[in-house]
């Protein structure tokens, strides 16, 4: 084999794919594995317990290993690195590499000149760790949806409200109201649920108020006077950047008004452009069982959606 021939079979190989022959990473969703993190610095960051669960539960599920471990974490899904060297980090930062022993995969470097400068450092890195790694696992969750949805739904949302959005192909239950579509999964042990609405106006201050004036008509119990309500002051509102347009995130905790349930929502708020906005909102129920994983997967089903202001 000539040396142009051998050249022109390896750029062949390489361009088949697209993508390199990597190995499938394992690891359950919002699993860490942390290494060489000595005293606990970053390990107590990332199991900060999340915001808007009715129990306290962490954002990672977190491992540590020895920096000089013989096992070989190498094709976990979520990897952490915590490196100090003063002769090599005059600061503190993160890096990250996508895909690099497994698909997929993230693998995020903490360094810092000490443990000492670091430690003082984690109140701002923590936090962008932690989206770091939520942003990872939010990216593969909607990339699988797109693939494996239910096309019922998006066909009913694209033809009623102009929206394009990836429903999970479990959520099959399907309610419609005046200007109002529910999918649920009717699950006994773990119920998750989309919810698509306009509101008219919408102002972050009254966000609670007005969700209720929706949800309390159209999500009904066994007899009418049982109905979804907000625990109010439960609702924190997050203003954020997509795409180049401001939208909003809320987090809090639902009940059935008349009835011993409840549990927690997420709500994607997108303005309209004229002082009403669209909201995509997962709510999970799911009584003496982990809730992060299930509602975070439904998170993903949100921030599919795509309006037209139909």
């Amino acid at each position: 084999m000539t040396r142009a021939t051998l050249i022109a079979l390896t750029c062949l190989l390489a361009g088949c794919s697209g993508a390199p022959l990597l190995p499938t990473s394992g690891g359950r969703a919002y699993s860490v594995i942390l290494e060489g993190d000595r005293d606990s610095i970053v390990y107590c960051e990332l199991s900060r317990s999340i915001y808007g669960l009715p129990q306290s539960e962490p954002w990672y599920d977190v491992t540590t290993v020895d920096g000089g471990a013989t096992t070989d974490v190498s094709r976990a899904r979520n990897i952490v690195k915590v490196e100090c060297d003063s002769t090599r980090f005059h600061y503190s930062h993160l890096r990250y590499a996508i895909d690099v022993d497994a698909v997929p995969q993230i693998v995020v470097y903490v360094r810092s000149a000490s443990m000492e400068m670091l430690k003082a450092d984690m109140k701002i890195l923590g936090e962008k760790l932690r989206q770091l790694l939520y942003k990872a696992e939010q990216h593969r969750a909607s990339a699988r949806l797109e693939s494996d949805y239910n096309p019922d739904a998006r066909h009913v949302l694209q033809q009623e409200f102009g929206i394009d959005m990836y429903v999970p192909r479990e959520l099959t239950r399907h309610h419609t109201g005046k200007g109002f579509h529910w999918w649920s999964d009717g699950s006994a042990t773990v119920m998750r649920n989309i919810c698509v609405y306009h509101l008219s106006h919408w102002r972050a201050e009254s966000h609670e108020q007005l969700r209720d004036s929706v949800l309390c008509r159209e999500i009904l119990g066994e007899c009418d006077s049982m109905h979804m309500s907000s625990v109010r002051g439960s609702a924190r509102v997050e203003r954020v950047k997509r795409h180049g347009s401001e939208e909003y995130t809320v987090r809090g905790l639902w009940e059935m008004h008349g009835d011993a349930m409840g549990g927690a929502y997420v709500d994607r708020i997108v303005p309209d452009g004229s002082g009403g906005a669209w909201v995509a909102e997962a709510f999970l129920f799911a009584p003496g069982e982990e809730k992060r994983n299930a509602l975070r997967q439904l998170e993903a089903t949100l921030s599919t959606m795509k309006t037209s202001n139909k």
